[in-house]
């Protein structure tokens, strides 16, 4: 799958808003890099990814924009902030408190932000359901507050239905493309 254009309705909802859009594993990838570049051109906030499903430093060369700073929990270095301020290193996945951390030291109070989760279905694997959706509704509350929008994504083979429950709750819009795509494996059967 080269284009992910089916994402234009769900990023057209984002403005304000908590937006949860569930795909399924071969969809995610060119998924984050298209609303990545979409949002980039599209929108003038700055752009807080929190980076679960690949390298800070990647994603940065795929989409490389003045806007845009990484959360980095993929990478699993020492948690703190590298030296040209556009990744901050979390060193665990099941760290909430250090995503959250690394969010605030990109977060410009006066500013609106997008905040972009590429995978909370990584998340929920090394968090309890109960933990994860505590701290969505924490999250989502505070983002609200300040006039942010929030952008989640979710593969629907990796999160349990506990965890998609519970943070479906925090969203005002949730779009289930998973289903979208059938491999060709899938229609030989």
């Amino acid at each position: 799958m080269k284009s992910a254009t089916f994402l234009k309705e769900g990023l057209s909802t984002i403005n304000g808003n908590c937006t949860l859009i569930v795909l399924n594993q071969k969809q995610l990838r060119p998924s984050i890099t298209f609303a990545l570049k979409t949002i980039i051109t599209d929108e003038k906030d700055p752009i807080i990814l929190i980076s679960a499903s690949e390298s800070g430093e990647r994603v940065l060369k795929e989409v490389n924009s003045e806007k845009l700073s990484i959360v980095d929990v993929f990478s699993r270095e020492k948690t703190g902030i590298n030296k040209e301020n556009t990744i901050y290193q979390v060193d665990n996945p099941s760290n909430l408190t250090s995503i959250q951390i690394g969010i605030e030291k990109f977060s410009k109070k006066e500013e609106k932000e997008i905040i972009i989760f590429d995978s909370i279905s990584i998340l929920s694997i090394y968090n309890s359901p109960q933990n994860i959706g505590k701290f969505f509704y924490l999250f989502s509350n505070k983002a609200k507050l300040q006039g942010n929008s929030i952008l989640l994504f979710a593969t629907k083979e990796t999160i349990s239905e506990e965890a998609l429950d519970m943070i479906k709750q925090f969203c005002d819009k949730v779009f289930d493309y998973s289903g979208l795509f059938i491999s060709s494996i899938e229609l030989a059967q």
